[in-house]
């Protein structure tokens, strides 16, 4: 368990690897962080508050400091046993292109959540939790279009730790463009061991091609943002499940 005390930091990054020196006694340096990718992620984030009331795990302080900033992230320990981190970020550059995917059709799985849409999003900033007192910020420029096509109004609203305005309405705005459609959930199946990281942004060919040659379409080539993978080291085959991002533009 973590206690209370204060600490002089806003970034989540910093915030993070205070904690984690403080549960295992272990500093941020390249013996126990992959400090490139840390620092090149936990930058992107906005600064932040974070106040520990009471005693939690190193993983749920995560859990609630994910929430706090105004990106999504993971912190996971990389294949090489060193605590990194990744942002939930649309607008990376794509990693690795799959194209000629002999035999698609026999993996490929195509889902679609219709409920996962939001018409509108608010961000709360600024929270003062003894006054019960805060500011929003709200976007909702794709409302009517958004409504216009599922019907039904569906209103998100977030409480983080954000400090600012400005770093509220971003966070707002990106996942209202994030849900401005219920994306489709694409799964494939790879031919060999293939190390990705979620949050990864790469792009399929769903046609279908044997021996190299194409007989179908299907759904063109997709970009997709990974949220899921599986190794299977027997078959030597990388399952990838991932959001279509296609009309996402890169920065």
């Amino acid at each position: 368990k973590i206690d209370c005390r204060l600490r002089d930091y806003d970034n989540p990054g910093d915030i993070i690897a205070d904690l984690y020196y403080r549960v295992t006694g272990n500093k941020y340096n390249t013996t126990y962080f992959d400090t490139d990718q840390w620092a090149t992620e936990s930058a992107m984030l906005a600064d932040i508050y974070y106040y520990m009331g009471e005693a939690k795990t190193f993983y749920e302080h995560i859990e609630v400091l994910q929430g706090y900033s105004d990106y999504g992230y993971r912190v996971f320990f990389n294949r090489y046993g060193k605590l990194s981190m990744k942002v939930d970020y649309l607008y990376r550059a794509i990693s690795e292109e799959y194209n000629y995917i002999e035999n698609i059709s026999d993996s490929l799985d195509v889902d679609r959540d219709f409920t996962e849409y939001a018409t509108s999003v608010t961000v709360n900033y600024n929270i003062d939790q003894e006054a019960e007192t805060s500011s929003s910020e709200t976007s909702d420029s794709r409302e009517v279009d958004v409504y216009n096509t599922y019907r039904t109004y569906n209103a998100l609203e977030y409480d983080t730790g954000l400090k600012t305005s400005t770093a509220a309405f971003n966070k707002a705005d990106r996942i209202a463009e994030d849900y401005a459609v219920a994306r489709n959930k694409l799964t494939v199946k790879l031919d060999g061991i293939v190390f990705h990281e979620i949050y990864d942004i790469i792009t399929i060919d769903t046609a279908q091609y044997i021996r190299g040659v194409k007989i179908r379409d299907y759904m063109g080539t997709r970009k997709i943002k990974i949220s899921a993978l599986n190794y299977d080291f027997d078959d030597e085959t990388t399952e990838i499940t991932g959001y279509d991002i296609t009309d996402i533009e890169e920065a």
